[in-house]
């Protein structure tokens, strides 16, 4: 299922020619550039923790019966 995001475009903070990406908002009033980076720290701290399980010690332990 997909996340809907909804941005405010607010020209009246920042009269420009062009759209800046400063003048987006959430509907809680978050700065389009904070809200992306908090969803990018977001996904670089689930990347991290699947590195962390897949990287960990396998909780069995194999004993060497050949020697």
């Amino acid at each position: 299922m997909a996340k809907l995001e909804i941005f405010i475009y607010r020209p009246d903070k920042y009269q420009a020619g062009r759209i800046n990406p400063d003048a987006c908002f959430t509907i809680k009033g978050q700065h389009f550039s904070e809200w992306q980076r908090d969803q990018e720290e977001a996904y670089h701290y689930k990347v991290e923790q699947f590195k962390r399980k897949l990287n960990r010690k396998p909780s069995h332990k194999l004993y060497d019966y050949w020697r």
